[in-house]
């Protein structure tokens, strides 16, 4: 178990990770990002399941998403999520449904007042739902680069 400022973490965070002002960016050696999908932020309510086996799940919760990307989240959760447990998301981004089937939890941190946020690498995810996570994630990002200049 490792403490850091925002919580801590359940598991260990990724070699090669760069504490920022908001969450973390994986970065290769020379100080690249390694991420092949851009990352937006959002407030968006979303549904989760924990699966157990296939159509078995433990828990079904409301969580708030906290950024984004077309191959994985980052989200507040009421309750802990094992690192490796299987997930899955419902989503509503600017009225646009989207679905995960399949998720892996890569990282949890506690946060204060008992809620955990929770990232998650996207395993199984329909065409359909990948793009419109994709168009929302390039709208976020061309509106955050309006704004800036």
């Amino acid at each position: 178990m490792r403490v850091a400022g925002r919580g801590t973490f359940l598991a260990p965070p990724p070699r090669g990770t760069r504490r920022g002002e908001r969450g973390s960016t994986t970065v290769n050696a020379r100080g690249r990002e390694r991420r092949t999908f851009p990352r937006a932020r959002t407030r968006s309510l979303l549904g989760y399941a924990r699966k157990l086996e296939h159509q078995k799940f433990a828990i079904l919760g409301i969580g708030s998403s906290l950024d984004i990307s077309a191959s994985g989240a980052r989200f507040v959760a009421h309750e802990a999520i094992p690192i490796d447990g299987r997930v899955e998301i419902e989503l509503v981004l600017d009225g646009r449904p989207a679905r995960v089937e399949d998720a892996r939890v890569v990282r949890v941190a506690a946060l204060r007042g008992g809620s955990y946020e929770v990232a998650v690498t996207f395993d199984k995810i329909t065409p359909f739902s990948r793009e419109t996570i994709r168009a929302f994630v390039d709208e976020r990002l061309t509106q955050q680069r309006k704004k800036a200049a």
